[in-house]
């Protein structure tokens, strides 16, 4: 899943969706970009969470583009214990070789010959949601990533 380590695609590949002002006024990306490698060929990337994004995401409810994204996770003692420096870290996991983790979504990418790759979307939702809170969460999994997703 290469164009999970190569953040420098997003500017052209996504500027349409930039654009259009997904992300809340005064929250920018940070041009600081990072890639951690772990042991099987598993990996992290992507661009570390602005000055700004952190402020934030610290005086809000953590819901920095769509509502089924959130990152109040970042501050439970144990996540910060196990993250450690990486907590900053935006982007997206990579379970070696072939599945990319979204955040609420898993991507499976299965080769099908030399020139066919198929691609598996697998969309989570809590179960214990409002209605109204699902519907958003539901319109984000599908407006997000997948074949009609923005991203």
């Amino acid at each position: 899943v290469d164009n999970l380590f190569d953040f420098y695609h997003g500017d052209l590949s996504h500027a349409s969706v930039v654009a259009l002002g997904t992300r809340p006024p005064g929250v920018s990306l940070s041009t600081s970009h990072r890639t951690m490698m772990g042991d099987f060929g598993h990996a992290i990337g992507g661009p570390r969470m602005s000055d700004e994004a952190w402020d934030k995401l610290k005086e809000g409810d953590g819901k920095l583009m769509f509502a089924n994204q959130t990152d109040q996770w970042r501050f439970r003692p144990e996540a910060q214990q196990a993250f450690g420096d990486m907590m900053d870290q935006q982007g997206h996991a990579n379970i070696f070789p072939n599945l990319w983790v979204t955040g609420t979504q898993l991507s499976l990418r299965i080769p099908r010959g030399p020139t066919t790759t198929e691609i598996w979307w697998f969309a989570f939702t809590p179960t214990n949601l409002d209605e109204e809170t699902r519907k958003k969460w539901v319109f984000g999994n599908n407006h997000v990533f997948g074949p009609a997703g923005l991203w």
